[in-house]
């Protein structure tokens, strides 16, 4: 597969994941139970590895004609991430870890979309790939912490 631009949507990608790493981090400074305060640095501090690798590969795609995609994916992701920043700096713990929940499974499915646009380069694809495993794995991480099975319940 050749190299086709895809700037726009990575730098969409960039602004869900630089804001949901704000939000997680406001939230854990919020949390009032110590797993859940850990998970929401631990997921901030994930989001900071994942932008800085995606920034990398902005670079790399650097002058290259952005592909144009729907204003609406893009205000519709700008809207999701208002809503859940909104709840996540005056929520209690447990809607901390639903709207985490959420987010988290927003952001995962983008990814997933993205995968499938057939002009991604190998090594974009695979860098999206990444991102939305450990994603996914964060959903796994948040669904312990909610099933109690660390000291939540």
């Amino acid at each position: 597969m050749g190299t086709h631009p895809v700037r726009k949507e990575l730098r969409t990608v960039h602004r869900l994941l630089s804001a949901s790493r704000a939000a997680y981090e406001v939230a854990g400074e919020r949390a009032r139970n110590a797993e859940l305060r850990g998970l929401l640095f631990s997921l901030s501090s994930g989001r900071l590895l994942m932008l800085r690798e995606l920034e990398g590969e902005l670079e790399r795609l650097k002058g290259m004609k952005p592909l144009e995609r729907s204003l609406r994916l893009r205000e519709a992701i700008k809207r999701k991430w208002m809503t859940v920043c909104a709840v996540l700096t005056v929520a209690g713990d447990r809607e901390l870890l639903r709207e985490c929940e959420r987010g988290e499974r927003y952001t995962v499915d983008l990814l997933r979309a993205l995968l499938q646009l057939p002009e991604l380069r190998n090594g974009t694809r695979e860098m999206l790939r990444r991102m939305e495993q450990d994603i996914a794995r964060n959903l796994d991480d948040i669904f312990l912490l909610e099933s109690g099975s660390l000291g939540f319940a």
